[in-house]
């Protein structure tokens, strides 16, 4: 049964791909449903009723652990998601689009699942290069040669980080025959030379910047989101970040004597994109581009929690992640409403929204307070839970000893932002939008599971955290 729910994207895949009969977009549309529909629910299953387990495909590992499953859930959740609503924004290439969105999440759940690193590697690839695939065939503009740059950057940071952990590091396992997996490395890490062991962790610590974003891997913001299919980037962006969470979890699981080591240098690198971003967010002008500085800003302050080195580190760090997430779906998908009901994505050019339901002025600001930390809603509990462990912790070094408060000043710049966000869409527009700015059916069912969403992961953090 594992097995199957690990092969059952590549297959869908497969069969979409091949099926070139198929040309009508509403029965592509409720096939790709029906899937995304049938994987979920699979998922659920596994997350309810099974327990921790392990299995072997052609000689590599998969661990279904608890941490893995709850990233599983979140993978297949968004997935499911956007299936629903993106009937809204995909008008063209349907087929292909569908099929391609199989196959990017059949190589997440490899990625999550799987317990070899050359694997988890292989996977990493072909992820970018869907990424690049999606983004050319779904430009809307000519940005041809920055997608081709972006393409070009993450193989380049993706070759150096494989050359950084495979010169000597791998060799080591290569030789003993030991198997090369993430569950191997604290084992066999001690009997590895010092310099092979460092040169590892900077190849993955690279690769994490590359996919959370950071400086100067950020080859993202190279791409200009208005020219770009909005959905697709908003996709290629939480795949990112799910696979950037899944490597952070295994080094910091691996390689926390090292983060311990060099905290110093860690925490002003990650503190130093902290306060970039959080500038970039403040040039309130373009929704796409606030939402991803956002993201990357809040990133940024979750990995401060690792530096406490306690037991429940990761668990907070993780917890934070899947709260982000959710939040910045809700958020991406009313922006992607939103710049297409106004047909810009300028805040200075949003009229006065006229919607006599008021269903997504409400939508709008729940998605917004969230994000300006109301207490009650999810993200307000997960950043108290990070401010809790940092204040608590008694560091040994100077300069994170003095992080904490910058962090503080940090997340009330981020609060401002979404909050003057809010104002410039709900409040500052004077001139009343000719037509009506209502949300379609499709659309207020995904943001109401995701406001809902919002509320319960603020009611038990308690309780995710002990099972994360």
């Amino acid at each position: 049964m594992l097995k199957i729910y690990v092969i059952l994207p590549f297959f869908f895949a497969l069969i979409l791909s091949m099926s070139v009969f198929l040309k009508n977009p509403v029965y592509i549309r409720r096939i790709a449903k029906t899937f995304f529909v049938i994987q979920f629910i699979i998922t659920c299953a596994i997350f309810f009723c099974l327990k921790e387990t392990s299995f072997s495909i052609l000689n590599f590992d998969f661990n279904f652990t608890r941490h893995n499953q709850y990233l599983l859930f979140l993978s297949n959740f968004i997935f499911f998601i956007f299936s629903i609503v993106s009937k809204s924004f995909i008008l063209k290439l349907h087929r292909l689009f569908y099929s391609t969105n199989f196959l990017l999440l059949g190589l997440i759940n490899l990625s999550i699942l799987c317990d070899n690193i050359f694997l988890f590697l292989i996977s990493l690839f072909w992820i970018f290069i869907i990424e690049y695939f999606l983004s050319i065939s779904f430009f809307e503009k000519k940005e041809t040669n920055t997608i081709n740059l972006r393409l070009i950057n993450s193989l380049i940071v993706l070759f150096i980080s494989i050359v950084l952990i495979i010169k000597d590091f791998a060799r080591y396992f290569l030789l003993n025959d030991i198997s090369f997996t993430f569950s191997n490395l604290a084992q066999n890490i001690y009997r590895i030379d010092d310099l092979a062991i460092l040169s590892a962790f900077l190849g993955f610590l690279i690769l994490i910047s590359r996919l959370f974003n950071f400086i100067p891997f950020n080859s993202k913001n190279l791409i200009n989101p208005k020219n770009i299919n909005p959905f697709i980037f908003y996709t290629n962006t939480f795949c990112a970040i799910l696979l950037g969470s899944v490597l952070f979890y295994n080094c910091y699981n691996n390689f926390d004597f090292l983060f311990y080591q060099y905290q110093d240098l860690i925490s002003v690198y990650f503190l130093l994109n902290f306060i970039i971003f959080i500038i970039l967010s403040l040039r309130l002008k373009d929704i796409y581009k606030f939402s991803n500085h956002f993201l990357t800003a809040n990133i940024a302050f979750a990995t401060f929690a690792i530096f406490s080195f306690t037991d429940e580190a990761i668990s907070v760090f993780s917890y934070f992640i899947f709260v982000l997430l959710i939040s910045y779906c809700l958020c991406a998908t009313i922006f992607m409403i939103l710049a297409n009901k106004f047909n810009t994505s300028n805040l200075e050019e949003f009229k006065k929204i006229n919607d006599k339901s008021r269903l997504s002025q409400f939508f709008i600001a729940i998605s917004l307070l969230n994000l300006g930390n109301i207490p009650l809603l999810s993200l307000f509990s997960a950043e108290l839970i990070c401010f809790m462990m940092i204040f608590s912790t008694e560091y040994d070094g100077i300069i994170l000893n003095i992080v904490p408060y910058f962090l503080i000043l940090g997340i009330f710049f981020l609060s401002f932002c979404a909050f003057s966000i809010l104002y410039k869409i709900l409040i500052a527009p004077i001139e009343k939008s000719p037509c009506t700015t209502s949300f379609c059916n499709h659309q207020i069912i995904v943001c109401m599971i995701l406001t809902v969403a919002i509320v319960l992961l603020s009611i038990c953090p308690q309780y995710l955290l002990n099972q994360i």
